[in-house]
């Protein structure tokens, strides 16, 4: 979206009707929690000194229409991925497979080679990521990697001009000024690569899969450590409704990236601007918000309800879905 949009991220009573009038239960503001400042001191000095490193050979993003007849497959690194991973041999050019560092290898072992991986994060625990042969594939990645992790890539290597922190946001909003954009991130690496692809290749068909956005028993892909961003993230822990009518382990920052991509979705893929985007992950909560159907006391019952403006169905579905309309084209 090049216009400018006020987002309105209060969307649940657009969506879920309930007239038990449950006084005892509150909704969390997302509006209030999307403007609340998560950078911390030490972050942000951590991505300005990844950035002065990085700075002098960077090469950013510059816009083009590679994506805009083609279908964006983003790759997420939830074990969700273990369930359909076969669905997406033998991908025609039609299609453009973009994955993030946690699902990269699971994809090369499976002979799945993406045509770009997205780096986001700042720790120097991505080297092990990038730990097998990444030639042949585009790394976007943030201003503010891992030095370390980059020299470890081989490959093109494209910047995202991602803004963020005070210090650091400074830093690159003079550093670039009327030479490029400085954009925004979508909260986790897949939203944010939503956003690049939407952006810098004119995509406007998107299927998304391994994106749970929520966890049963292991939060990432089997062999996958947690590491320090796993526990952090397993913070304030509550259930959440998936779409199979099961009760998953949830956190109010995952919660968070669920509505931020629902919303952006909503405002991005309206009528006029065309395109489609389909959660193809088959469990979690993307896409889906429980109804409240039955209440008795503190006792209730609920069922999945979704979002009018996201498509949920098998990868497979999607797959052919989108070869039957570009058949017909």
């Amino acid at each position: 979206m090049d216009e400018q949009v006020q987002l309105n991220f209060d969307y649940y009573d657009d969506v879920v009707k309930s007239d038990l009038g449950l006084d005892t239960l509150g909704i969390m503001d997302p509006q209030e929690f999307l403007e609340t400042n998560f950078i911390s001191e030490d972050q942000d000095k951590l991505w300005v000194k990844n950035y002065s490193i990085n700075r002098p050979t960077m090469l950013p993003c510059i816009r083009n229409e590679y994506g805009k007849h083609r279908i964006t497959i983003l790759v997420g690194g939830s074990p969700a991925i273990e369930k359909n991973w076969e669905a997406l041999k033998d991908l025609e050019d039609d299609f453009i497979l973009v994955c993030c560092t946690t699902s990269l290898r699971f994809l090369l072992d499976h002979d799945l080679k993406p045509d770009y991986c997205v780096l986001v994060d700042a720790g120097e625990h991505i080297v092990h990521d990038f730990d097998c042969d990444t030639t042949g594939i585009t790394l976007i990645t943030s201003p503010f990697a891992s030095p370390k992790a980059l020299a470890a890539w081989d490959g093109d290597i494209k910047f995202y001009l991602l803004g963020g922190g005070k210090e650091y946001n400074e830093l690159i909003k003079e550093d670039w000024k009327g030479q490029a954009d400085i954009d925004i991130g979508g909260g986790n690496v897949l939203s944010t690569a939503y956003l690049w692809a939407y952006k810098y290749l004119g995509c406007r068909h998107f299927i998304v899969c391994g994106m749970s956005l929520c966890w049963y028993d292991d939060y990432y892909l089997t062999g996958r450590e947690h590491g320090d961003a796993g526990q952090d993230s397993s913070a304030g822990k509550f259930f959440a409704l998936d779409m199979n009518y099961k009760i998953a382990n949830c956190t109010p920052v995952l919660w968070m990236y669920k509505t931020w991509l629902e919303t952006y979705v909503k405002y991005a893929h309206k009528p006029e601007y065309a395109g489609s985007f389909i959660n193809a992950t088959e469990d979690g909560i993307l896409g889906v918000l429980p109804e409240i159907v039955e209440t008795e006391g503190m006792k209730i019952r609920v069922k999945p309800t979704h979002v009018p403006w996201m498509t949920v169905v098998p990868l497979d579905i999607a797959l052919k879905g989108h070869r039957l309309r570009l058949k017909e084209k």
